[in-house]
């Protein structure tokens, strides 16, 4: 260690006042030197004084103990046997007080000795019943002292077992914080972050639940839209066979024989179930991506206050937006990220022009199919208008399926899109793509609503 001058001044300084501590503490131990010699010749000199007084009382002892009693001392001895007289008639009265206490002492001890023969006579009757009692009440100890014991052996090997497993998890739980440690230096290093600094392990497993659960939820959305797409196809094959058998059957028969038969009244009552069938199962899709949408939204509000978290420690900013860090990679998945949200906007879009056209379809196709089995029943010119709107419903079907195609195409790449971005953070990266998340926030909101 360097000393600076001001240092060895301080320590000079320091060791002058600890002299002259010193110096006075030697001063003052003279001074209690000089004090006790004084102390000590007075005390000599109060020792003879005092043996002196002492030889002088002796010398008094001695001349009044040749001196004669006076008179007056014949009223003090007339006093002292007054008070010798009362002392005796007081302890006269006491000795017969405590005679009268020994004679109840003496009644009550009679008493205790006459209880005491009473309950002897009756613990001998209990004991006499007991007897026979004894030899089973050892049987039944013993055998409850062998089950205890059995017991305890159970209990201790149990306790062994139990330390045993307690070594085996505090020996798993120092392997796991091994392996703790380790993944945040590997991940440290292949994101280039600070050595010193540790990367959240939690943040990725969660967001990789988060991303599982939604590919989930796209799967079960991509079935329920097959089941409609395959639902659209066979209503409109069913619908094509019969717009053609009906029409050579008007063609052959006049129009009447063909409004006669029930057979396409069976038809249209088909259409109209399977079609209540897709509607139904077309709102089921869209409450899950609703469902979805709030999903993400949360994750939208997570993400904004881990943003402002870093901001504040200073972890990335927003005046830049290109990241730093980022390679061409990273780059290119941030532009698919972005066609995946524009994608995403449009699945909005389509969700909202396919709430409307359920609603119309809900609104429209009963009362349809209804005046097309009326005005088939009354003639056959209203039938061919029917026909019209039948096939008019079944391009509205068709169009529903080509939608459901391109939401599904769309979906695709949007899960696509969110899969393929990796989590970096210490790059501005981030900024970007959760200022893409604020724009599609909106959106989602809306719709979720």
């Amino acid at each position: 260690m360097h000393r600076t001058k001001e240092d060895w001044s301080i320590l000079l300084n320091e060791y002058a006042v600890c002299e002259k501590k010193l110096e006075s503490k030697k001063e003052a131990l003279k001074i209690l030197i000089e004090e006790n010699k004084q102390i000590q010749v007075e005390r000599d000199v109060y020792k003879n004084k005092s043996s002196l007084l002492q030889l002088e009382i002796d010398g008094l002892r001695e001349v009044l103990g040749t001196y004669k009693q006076p008179i007056n001392s014949i009223g003090e001895d007339a006093k002292k046997i007054r008070t010798l007289s009362n002392l005796l008639q007081f302890s006269r009265d006491e000795n017969e007080l405590l005679k009268k206490d020994l004679m109840n002492l003496k009644h009550l001890y009679s008493e205790c000795q006459k209880d005491n023969i009473l309950l002897h006579a009756t613990i001998s009757r209990h004991s006499n019943n007991q007897v026979l009692d004894k030899k089973e009440d050892k049987e039944r100890l013993i055998l409850q002292l062998e089950e205890v014991n059995s017991k305890v052996l159970e209990l201790e090997q149990e306790l062994e077992i139990c330390r045993d497993e307690k070594l085996q998890v505090q020996e798993e739980k120092d392997s796991f914080n091994a392996k703790n440690i380790r993944l945040n230096a590997e991940l440290n290093y292949i994101l280039h972050n600070d050595d010193k600094r540790i990367v959240d392990i939690d943040a990725f497993v969660l967001e990789n639940k988060y991303l599982k659960e939604v590919l989930k939820q796209y799967k079960e959305e991509k079935k329920a839209a097959l089941a409609l797409v395959s639902r659209y196809k066979e209503a409109l094959n069913q619908k094509k066979l019969s717009n053609k058998l009906s029409y050579l059957q008007m063609l052959e028969n006049q129009h009447e024989s063909y409004f006669s038969s029930n057979s396409t009244m069976q038809q249209l009552q088909r259409v109209n179930k399977s079609l209540t069938e897709i509607i139904a199962e077309k709102e089921l899709a869209l409450k899950h991506q609703r469902n979805t949408n709030r999903v993400l939204g949360a994750r939208v509000s997570e993400l904004e206050k881990k943003l402002r978290t870093m901001e504040v420690s200073g972890l990335w900013s927003h005046d830049q937006r290109r990241p730093r860090y980022t390679s061409e990679d990273e780059y290119l998945n941030f532009n698919k990220f972005d066609s995946g949200c524009s994608k995403y906007e449009n699945l909005a879009c389509e969700e909202k022009i396919n709430d409307e056209i359920t609603n119309a379809l809900n609104d429209k196709i009963p009362n349809v199919l209804t005046r097309v089995v009326s005005d088939a029943k009354d003639n056959s010119e209203i039938s061919q208008n029917n026909i019209s709107r039948g096939t008019c419903v079944c391009d509205t079907a068709s169009e529903l399926y080509e939608s459901i195609n391109e939401v599904e195409s769309s979906e695709k790449d949007f899960a696509s899109a969110i899969i393929e971005i990796p989590f970096t953070r210490n790059s501005t990266l981030n900024n970007n793509i959760f200022s893409m998340y604020d724009e599609k926030k909106l959106n989602c909101n809306s719709f979720s609503r």
